[in-house]
């Protein structure tokens, strides 16, 4: 067997068959499975980073020649070494078979050696314009697809939740419960009512003193209780729904602006006590997301203009 046209055989079979998956069923836009959009952040990073595309895989981007130019000649030289391989296994393959009088000898598969040498080939031969090798290609479509697939996932989730559907179950009281239950029901619907009611209060205050802060809101119609409250206006950017913990059984979250002793707890704070760390985390996450969803029927309340009244509820008459 003549080695050099063995590897040059292999060679020319695989730059035909890079040329045909290349212009067919390699193209990602015609036979996408998972097709992400084009406004896909991680698409649009991977075409900075790798160039307007990866093989037949497009990626957008800008161009990116001199990354394009450095596989290229690396995966020339794995071409080589694979050339070297595929030589040196073509070299003992014969010696194999004029000692042994087998193809390949017994040591050796007939089959899966020179298909593995020639599927070698093929997968690290370069593309052509593009440098990048058919393995590379290839795992490149799996990343494009594997992100399509995550965008259908997210906005089939996207979808439920705007149709009303939530991913939590909701705690219902049963028709038939005994009275110790109804007891535990009924303080469950008080203490949630009273929370609800001081979270929309608390996030209402940090509504107003954000448009305070803005210049979107006025000041209050009666100013401000003493001047020193009046700074409030200006450490306005400040103010945060934050956490303040004690130990891992015991802390509050706070509503105010952080590190400022007069503001600290502004609008409002609640004290969170548990029997056991977990309990404790489960308060807390309670009550922040009962406040983060409060939060848009605070703005909505704090954007409606709100007439001035007395302590008797009658409309203060504006002077002009």
């Amino acid at each position: 067997m003549n080695i050099q046209s063995y590897a040059s055989s292999i060679h020319c079979y695989a730059t035909n068959n890079i040329n045909n998956i290349s212009d067919s069923s390699w193209s990602y836009h015609g036979g996408s499975i998972f097709a992400p959009p084009p406004t896909d952040k991680s698409v649009d990073l991977l075409g900075h980073i790798l160039g307007t595309r990866v093989g037949a895989v497009y990626l957008g981007g800008v161009a990116n020649p001199a990354l394009m130019h450095m596989f290229q000649i690396f995966n020339a030289a794995i071409m080589a070494l694979a050339t070297l391989i595929v030589s040196y296994t073509g070299i003992i393959s014969t010696l194999n078979t004029a000692q042994e009088g087998q193809v390949m000898g017994r040591k050796w598969s007939s089959i899966w050696i020179p298909m593995r040498s020639i599927l070698g080939m093929i997968v690290i031969v370069p593309t052509p314009a593009s440098g990048y090798s058919v393995i590379q290609t290839a795992v490149m479509w799996c990343i494009m697809h594997g992100i399509g697939a995550a965008d259908v996932v997210w906005n089939g989730v996207l979808q439920d939740l705007s149709n009303g559907l939530s991913p939590a179950t909701a705690l219902t009281r049963q028709a038939d419960t005994d009275p110790r239950m109804n007891r535990i029901y009924d303080s469950l619907e008080l203490i949630g009512a009273d929370s609800a009611e001081s979270l929309l209060r608390s996030a209402v205050c940090m509504q107003t003193i954000f448009g305070m802060h803005a210049r979107t809101l006025p000041e209050p119609p009666g100013g401000f209780r003493t001047p020193e409250h009046s700074n409030v206006k200006d450490l306005g950017g400040r103010i945060d729904f934050y956490e303040v913990m004690q130990d891992k059984q015991n802390g509050s979250l706070r509503v105010g602006i952080p590190g400022n002793d007069q503001f600290a707890d502004i609008c409002g704070k609640y004290s969170i006590s548990g029997a056991t760390p977990e309990i404790y985390e489960y308060k807390s996450a309670a009550l922040k997301l009962m406040f983060n969803n409060l939060l848009p029927l605070a703005k909505v309340i704090v954007a409606e203009e709100v007439i001035p009244r007395d302590e008797n509820n009658r409309v203060i008459a504006s002077s002009r």
